[in-house]
């Protein structure tokens, strides 16, 4: 649906009761959440004022948005039969069971809500026939069986103690329709036991039906016969090209850690994906931003801990702050700098063990702190051994903290002892956490091979600090001059409450670049792509950077002199939202 009236603006489709299409459209003038840019959209050019005061979520406040109206379209097929209304009521079970099979999902919908809001289990044997009936629809479909399925498991009757309604869902794993399938795998108790049932779900031929019985997997106890199977999947190659059923399996590998390796270590039979979920096993590396918490932290019960970091002192200030950690007020671990000190500290049991250096730290240094499994704590300065100390012991139980970095969290969660968030003052770049799970039966090594002559360090370039303007859909800077051939680290912050990347370009490729952003919109991987055109014109890119993160991106600067654009490409800002880097002899 389109229309060239530009107020326009659907914002909600769904079947109505009737069988007709009902859209919501918001319909308003100003539809954007933000002000408008000057350089963009000069506000006296549209509104009849320049005031835009903020509301809100910070929302441009103005009494020409229309807060009290909107448009509500109903589509119809005219040659479509007039659907009768109906009447449910938790009073009235058949009437329940019976919507259940209408051919509108809206009732088959409100049919399962006051089924189970109703609690009645005297509608079970309905819901059972239901299931059993192999029928399917012209395009293979059994949604009823589909609903009864899920009202079963809503009516709390499939929690592994009913003996004939576990029969009736495994019956079902059978069923001609892949959707019956798929919700049977969804509805199995998570025990131990539903392993056999989903077992021959592992090689569905309708891929939406494995990949739940994949994540189904992954929501049961921990089981070496189910991580050995987990591993005979990661050996089909139709999986491991898969996007989803890849991510699913390496998810279930996590679950069912301990036989999915013993199985890769006894069997013969191995593929490119199952060593690579092997080697994501028992080495796990985390890529950290300049400021940055990670959404689901990691388990390090039992793993090695290693945090590595190029650092650079900055111009006029002494290096200080946090670079990286992860835990709170029960145990944790962080590596900082203070008063001039690299300082790895790890609470256990309420007590912080810790390894401090007592040299002066250099200008620029690679840094690589660690955890080993006897509980020493390591600190070495460009390969130099610099600092030791003692734990307890590798980590017995998961962390309640996030993984944060460039920042610790204020309060009693907080790993040092500190001020505030003791933000990092300074750069550091190529930040990584690395948990490897330790082999118990191989002695620590704790001699290792003289450090290789290294490459010239990425400490000797150039750093900009760049920054999105809030809500103006601008960086702070239009203009940046370098020299040619030039190593250059630029630190994006992005304060906004909307995604940014940052993308240098060839000269002159602004319009093609943004051009190619704009049809992006159309693939459905785009946010996999971080929104970044794969074209010749792209010389380098940032992921996605979210709100309240940093990013770094090092790299060194053409040799041809001239002016190379600069532009975010998330939907809809390059036209505003870009700069100039000059680049001289």
């Amino acid at each position: 649906m389109a229309s060239s009236d530009e107020w326009f603006g659907p914002v909600q489709a769904e079947v109505g009761p009737d069988g007709a299409v009902w859209i919501a459209d918001w319909y308003n003038f100003i539809i954007q959440h933000n002000v408008f840019v000057p350089a963009q959209s000069p506000a006296e050019f549209i509104i009849p004022f320049k005031e835009q005061p903020h509301g809100p979520g910070n929302a441009f406040s103005s009494p020409m948005r229309d807060l009290s109206h909107g448009r509500v379209y109903r589509v119809i097929y005219k040659n479509g039969k007039k659907n009768t209304a109906l009447k449910l009521s938790k009073e009235n079970l058949p009437g329940l069971v019976a919507a259940l099979e209408n051919d509108n999902m809206f009732w088959r919908m409100t049919a399962q809500r006051l089924l189970v809001e109703s609690g009645k289990l005297s509608v079970v044997p309905d819901l059972y026939k239901i299931i059993n009936n192999p029928k399917v629809d012209e395009i293979g479909l059994n949604s009823p069986a589909v609903h009864a399925l899920w009202t079963l498991h809503g009516l709390g009757v499939l929690d592994g103690s009913n003996a004939e309604a576990l029969q009736i869902v495994n019956k079902a794993l059978s069923h001609p329709a892949a959707g019956v399938r798929k919700a049977a795998a969804s509805v199995l108790p998570k025990n131990e036991q539903s392993f056999g049932s989903l077992q021959q779900l592992m090689k569905d031929p309708n891929l939406n039906t494995r990949l739940a019985a994949f994540v189904a997997l992954i929501e049961l106890p921990a089981s070496e016969k189910i991580g050995e199977a987990v591993y005979q999947a990661a050996l089909d190659e139709q999986n491991a090209k898969d996007g989803w059923l890849s991510k699913a399996l390496l998810a279930a590998a996590i679950t069912h850690e301990k036989g999915f390796l013993a199985a890769a270590e006894k069997q013969s039979l191995k593929s490119t994906f199952s060593e690579k979920i092997v080697s994501a096993l028992q080495k796990e590396v985390y890529l950290l931003g300049r400021r940055n918490t990670m959404q689901f932290p990691p388990d390090v019960t039992g793993k090695e801990i290693t945090i590595k970091a190029s650092v650079t002192k900055a111009k006029d200030k002494p290096l200080q702050g946090f670079i990286a950690g992860q835990g709170g007020k029960d145990g944790g671990y962080a590596l900082y700098i203070q008063n001039g000190k690299l300082i790895m500290d790890v609470k256990q049991h309420g007590v912080v063990s810790q390894a401090a250096t007592s040299e002066p730290l250099p200008e620029k240094f690679d840094v690589v702190a660690a955890l080993f499994k006897t509980g020493k704590i390591s600190i070495k300065i460009d390969g130099k051994q610099v600092a030791e100390g003692k734990a307890h012991m590798l980590f017995a139980a998961p962390l309640s903290g996030s993984v944060r970095s460039g920042e610790d969290v204020e309060g009693e969660d907080k790993i040092g002892s500190y001020e505030g968030k003791f933000g990092f003052a300074g750069n550091f770049q190529k930040l990584t956490l690395e948990l490897n799970r330790p082999d118990n039966s191989k002695p620590e090594i704790t001699e290792e091979k003289p450090a290789k002559p290294k490459a010239a360090s990425s400490g000797n370039a150039t750093v900009i600090e760049l920054k999105v303007v809030p809500e103006m859909l601008q960086f702070n800077k239009k203009l940046i001059q370098v020299k040619a051939g030039q190593k250059v680290v630029i630190n994006l912050e992005n304060p906004d409450g909307m995604q940014h990347n940052f993308l240098l370009i060839k000269p002159g490729s602004l319009q093609k670049v943004g051009k190619a952003a704009d049809e992006m919109l159309s693939d459905p991987k785009a946010s996999e792509k971080q929104y970044v055109p794969q074209i010749a014109e792209v010389l380098f890119s940032t992921k996605l950077v979210n709100s309240g993160e940093t990013v770094t991106l090092e790299f060194t600067v053409p040799t041809t002199p001239g002016d190379y654009p600069y532009v975010c490409t998330f939907p809809g800002h390059w036209r505003g939202m870009n700069g100039i880097l000059r680049v001289t002899k």
